[in-house]
């Protein structure tokens, strides 16, 4: 088992890989992200798999409330002096 609380994604003409990894930090300011595995699908095998996720996220809505998701907006480097 892979836990994961990040995920990349990547997109060719024949297939799709999702990079999934998790964040390390030791101190907030200090984050990096370690690669745990990918998965690469073929265009079908990925939309099933977004349907049944879809499927199955909305069922856990519905027994036990909303998942609130707020997305992580990237970090903007301030200019060096």
């Amino acid at each position: 088992m892979v836990y994961a609380n990040n995920a990349h994604f990547a997109t060719s003409p024949w297939d799709l890989t999702l990079i999934f990894g998790q964040a390390i930090a030791s101190d907030p300011q200090d984050v990096h992200l370690e690669q745990r595995v990918a998965v690469t699908l073929s265009p079908q095998t990925a939309k099933a798999v977004a349907e049944f996720l879809v499927r199955n996220v909305a069922a856990y809505e519905q027994q036990f409330g909303e998942i609130r998701y707020t997305p992580i907006q990237p970090q903007t480097e301030e200019p060096s002096a």
